[in-house]
């Protein structure tokens, strides 16, 4: 990444600002290859506010952010729940979110690696066994970076071992 050490941390409401930033850009994106996809007005106030009750509901969501060289890099946000995808195991973890900065210097220095890497951590602590990670066509960031850690097609989602 670079040579100050990355920080890795709990995200906190002061910080939805730039990741919600950072969401809707890629959804942007998304909206501008793809004429199906259209984003509310105010879809990036929305997001935030829905993130916001992920981060205040610590039974049921973990988020982790990554900060280098002062800046928040990335988010990623996921639910702990009951497997619906598969019979085993009875209870996963699924992404809700995986924000990244498109346009920093960071861009494809590990960013996700080491936000993944923070989560598998805090999921395996909880004893979670199994993330699933939906796959929506035309989101080349997440249909490159969950089979680049191992995880597998099944269904509408990438399942990946912890």
């Amino acid at each position: 990444m670079t040579d100050e050490q990355p920080i890795v941390r709990a995200a906190q409401p002061h910080d939805l600002s730039i990741l919600s930033e950072y969401w809707y850009d890629r959804m942007a994106l998304m909206a501008h290859k793809q004429t199906s996809v259209r984003l509310q007005p105010n879809a990036r106030t929305i997001w935030e506010q829905t993130a916001l009750i992920w981060l205040q509901d610590t039974k049921t969501h973990a988020v982790v952010m990554l900060s280098a060289d002062g800046e928040v890099v990335g988010g990623l946000f996921v639910q702990l729940g009951t497997n619906t995808v598969e019979v085993m195991p009875a209870r996963c973890a699924f992404v809700l979110a995986l924000v990244i900065d498109l346009h920093t210097v960071h861009q494809r220095q590990g960013v996700g690696r080491v936000l993944w890497q923070a989560m598998f951590t805090q999921l395996q602590a909880d004893g979670i066994s199994r993330l699933y990670a939906p796959t929506q066509a035309g989101d080349m960031l997440e249909n490159t970076f969950w089979p680049s850690i191992g995880a597998k097609p099944a269904g509408q989602w990438f399942g990946l071992d912890i």
